[in-house]
């Protein structure tokens, strides 16, 4: 595998192309200066807001569909790209790491198993006077507007964490996700070209399989096959970018017996086939 270096990383800059600390981008406004359909990464935090869905948006090799009233939360360092996006409308705030108090980050899905939060209409609503807000500061940049614009994106961002703590009990402080779970998740990294089933994972954990299945909707709020499966998926996805090894070659790389049926399991996952994927990031 080539060194994931090659991925490149973007500094945060403004319209002008200036470094900035914080960046509102209202999609379809401006001609980005990279392709965001191509793997990259950033040295700052992103939280895409869409107001309308209909695309896809990978997040360190992970898919997530992009929904109506979905935010997608992207680390410092994580690599993503958007797919498939023409009918996505939004905005994306851009912030450095110590724009904001550490602790909001910590508190949302930054880096987590599901960094997307899904609300409904009313939550959603709620939260647009702030964006607003926001972007009045930041198109009129009058003085102490930087104050201005940290204080409202501190405000939304607690707004954020009520609304996701609310939605993941389990990410309160105190009230941590059961190490079993932990242990489940090495368990997939370690085995997961072996193409071991739930039931077989269930049993390395000593646990019956529908108690693994609870834990996992619980705590995660994905099944443990989608665990399975969206690791499997993420590994093809870093073949398919990061070697010239061919389709046939991943598929025996990730322990299937016809690359046909990787072929068939990829696109399932990813609604590309694996050749589409490679080309459409290329």
């Amino acid at each position: 595998m080539s060194n994931p270096s090659t991925i490149p990383q973007f500094p945060l800059v403004d319209n002008s192309g200036n470094p900035a600390r914080f960046h509102l981008m209202v999609w379809g406004n401006k001609k980005q200066s990279y392709d965001f359909e191509k793997p990259h990464r950033h040295n700052f935090n992103e939280v895409l807001i869409y107001y309308k869905g209909g695309g896809t948006h990978d997040i360190d090799f992970t898919t997530y569909e992009s929904k109506d009233r979905s935010l997608h939360f992207v680390a410092s360092d994580n690599v993503h790209l958007v797919l498939n996006n023409k009918e996505d409308e939004g905005c994306s705030l851009l912030f450095e790491n110590d724009f904001i108090d550490k602790d909001l980050t910590e508190r949302l899905p930054f880096n987590k198993s599901n960094p997307v939060l899904q609300l409904n209409e009313e939550d959603f609503l709620s939260l647009d006077g702030l964006i607003e807000r926001i972007k009045s500061e930041y198109s009129k940049k009058q003085k102490g507007y930087e104050m201005i614009i940290q204080a409202y994106l501190q405000t939304f961002m607690l707004h954020l964490i009520r609304m996701y703590e609310s939605q993941n009990p389990e990410g309160r402080e105190g009230n941590a996700k059961p190490e079993i779970i932990n242990k489940f998740i090495v368990l997939i990294r370690e085995n997961y070209i072996k193409h071991e089933t739930v039931e077989q994972y269930a049993s390395m954990l000593n646990v019956s399989a529908k108690h693994l299945i609870d834990l996992c909707k619980t705590h995660t709020g994905k099944t443990p096959l989608r665990h399975i499966r969206d690791h499997i998926i993420s590994e093809a996805k870093k073949l398919l970018f990061n070697t010239k090894l061919s389709v046939k070659e991943i598929a025996y790389e990730l322990g299937f017996d016809e690359p046909g049926n990787f072929s068939k399991y990829f696109k399932n996952a990813s609604g590309y086939s694996p050749v589409e994927y490679r080309e459409g990031i290329r």
